[in-house]
C-alpha cells in the first residue's frame, strides 16, 4: 500500500507546484481530475496541492520516520524538504538542508523557491525558524549578490504579512532588509512611502507601525526633512482612527527622537478632549479609550518635558497632576491597588 508520504513525495517530484493549502473538507475521489485521484486524500489540481487537514499528522509521521530512516543525500534532501513544508519549525530538518547545502546538494536558488511554496501556507508564514532560514542562505559564502532580488523579498513581505497580521517574523526580515540592503537614498524613500500606506491600511499592526519607526531612523541618519510632515499624517491618523494604542506609541517616538518638532502635543490632548466632532466620530468604547490614551500620552509628554526643561517645573507639575486627576475620574483605580 502507497503511504501518503510516498503520494506526496510522488507528486513533489513530478509537477511543479505553485501553491500549497490546507484542505478542511475533502471532496468525493470522483469529482477530482483523472490525474489527481490516484493521489487522494491529497487534493492536486493544476498546479495547486491541498494537504488534508485531517491527514496531516499523520503526513508528519511518515516523513519523520522516512528522515530517521534515510541515509543517502537524495532520500535525505527528499525527506527534510518535505518536512519542512509541513512543519517548518523542524529545527532538526532545517540544519538537515543547511548541510544539504553547505555540500553543495542543494543549492541556493532552488531553497529560495521552496521557502516560497511554504509562505504559501498562511500559518506557515509566521515560522521563524523559517524566515531565519531564508536569512541564513542570503547570508552564505556561496549566495552570490545577483540571488537577491529585492523586489521580490519585499513583496514576500507584504503577502505574508497579509496572509497572517501582525507577522512578527516577516517585519523582522524587512527590517534586516533594511539595513543590510537598502543603503541607497531613493530605496529608502520608497521604503518609507510604502511603509506609510502599509500603516494607513493596517492601523492596529504594531509591527508594520515600529517598521516605520526603523525606516524613519534609517533615513534620519542622513538627515530626514519631513518631520513636520509626519507628525501631522501620525497626528492625522490618530484623529481619524480612535482607540489605537499602537498608533499613540508612534507619536511618543516621534517626540522622543526629534529635535526639531515644533507642534505641541498638548493641544492634540485638549483637541481631543473638548472637540464634540471627534467624539461624535467614534463609537462610545472609541472615544473612551481614545481619551484615555491621550491622557496617557499627555502624562508621558510631561516627563519628557520635565526631563529637558527644568526652568517650567511647576507649571508641568500642575499639568502633570490634571492629566492624572481626569485619567482617575475615567478609569478609576480599583480599591485594592489604591
Amino acid at each position: 500500500m502507497i503511504t501518503l508520504y510516498q503520494k506526496l513525495a510522488t507528486i513533489l517530484e513530478n509537477y511543479n507546484i505553485d501553491e500549497v493549502g490546507l484542505v478542511f473538507g475533502l471532496p468525493d475521489v470522483n469529482e477530482l481530475p483523472p490525474d489527481s485521484q490516484p493521489y487522494y486524500p491529497l487534493i492536486f489540481v493544476e498546479s495547486n496541492l491541498g494537504l488534508p487537514f485531517q491527514h496531516y499528522n499523520d503526513l508528519i509521521r511518515e516523513t519523520d520516520k522516512a528522515m530517521r530512516k534515510a541515509t543517502n543525500p537524495e532520500k535525505i534532501e527528499q525527506a527534510s524538504k518535505i518536512m519542512i513544508m509541513l512543519k517548518p519549525d523542524n529545527y532538526t530538518a532545517m540544519n538537515m538542508r543547511k548541510q544539504l547545502i553547505e555540500s553543495s546538494q542543494v543549492t541556493i536558488k532552488d531553497e529560495l523557491r521552496w521557502i516560497d511554496l511554504i509562505f504559501t501556507i498562511p500559518k506557515h508564514c509566521k515560522s521563524g525558524v523559517a524566515w531565519h532560514h531564508r536569512q541564513w542562505l542570503f547570508m552564505h559564502p556561496g549566495a552570490a549578490d545577483r540571488e537577491m532580488n529585492l523586489d521580490h523579498e519585499l513583496q514576500l513581505c507584504a503577502r505574508t504579512g497579509t496572509l497572517h497580521p501582525r507577522n512578527y517574523y516577516a517585519w523582522n526580515y524587512r527590517r534586516w532588509l533594511l539595513e543590510s540592503r537598502m543603503n541607497l537614498s531613493y530605496i529608502q524613500e520608497k521604503e518609507y512611502a510604502e511603509a506609510k500606506a502599509w500603516v494607513e491600511r493596517n492601523v492596529s499592526d504594531n509591527s508594520g507601525v515600529h517598521h516605520l519607526a526603523c525606516v524613519v531612523k534609517t533615513i534620519a541618519k542622513h538627515g530626514f526633512d519631513k518631520e513636520e510632515e509626519h507628525l501631522n499624517w501620525t497626528i492625522n491618523l490618530i484623529v481619524r482612527f480612535p482607540g489605537h494604542e499602537t498608533l499613540w506609541y508612534h507619536l511618543r517616538f516621534l517626540y522622543t527622537c526629534s529635535k526639531k518638532i515644533t507642534i505641541d502635543g498638548h493641544s492634540l490632548i485638549e483637541r481631543i478632549i473638548n472637540d464634540t466632532n471627534l467624539q461624535e466620530a467614534g463609537t462610545e468604547l472609541e472615544n473612551k479609550r481614545q481619551l484615555e490614551l491621550a491622557l496617557c500620552f499627555g502624562i508621558w509628554l510631561c516627563l519628557l518635558e520635565n526631563h529637558h526643561k527644568s526652568d517650567s517645573l511647576p507649571f508641568l507639575k500642575d499639568r502633570h497632576n490634571d492629566y492624572i486627576n481626569r485619567l482617575h475620574e475615567l478609569t478609576p483605580i480599583p480599591k485594592y491597588i489604591k
